[in-house]
């Protein structure tokens, strides 16, 4: 479900919020998988069936309210620290596409030029 630019993860077997530092983790007993949410910028917005159980829906819901939001989402198997920001989401983008940049330069010489960075990162209004 979406509203604005907000996005919804929804059936999980199990979600809770971290005591330690209040991400999120989902975990899949499946897989034996664990997924942490990490809110790194903007509002949660709504939290679903955290703690339920059995049957339930679960779901976090970011952005809703129609402001920018970034997260890092990480896979892991047991506990561990969360993920840190330690560059703005923009400037990561833009030595990603720095570094794709020379990589295609240095294996597809024969090529027209890639355009410029993309735009702006924001979910605001288009």
């Amino acid at each position: 479900m979406e509203s604005g630019c907000g996005r919804r993860r929804a059936s999980s077997p199990e979600l809770y919020r971290d005591p330690v530092d209040g991400s999120h983790v989902y975990t899949l007993y499946e897989t034996g998988r664990r997924y942490r949410i990490t809110r790194l910028s903007g509002g949660l917005v709504e939290v679903t069936g955290a703690q339920e159980l059995g049957p339930a829906t679960r779901s976090l819901t970011l952005g809703g309210d129609g402001q920018p939001w970034e997260i890092a989402i990480e896979e892991f198997e047991t506990a561990r620290a969360p993920y840190q920001a330690d560059q703005p989401f923009d400037l990561v983008v833009t030595q990603a596409h720095a570094a794709f940049v020379s990589f295609v330069d240095a294996v597809a010489t024969a090529r027209r030029p890639l355009r410029g960075p993309p735009g702006p990162t924001n979910c605001g209004p288009r």
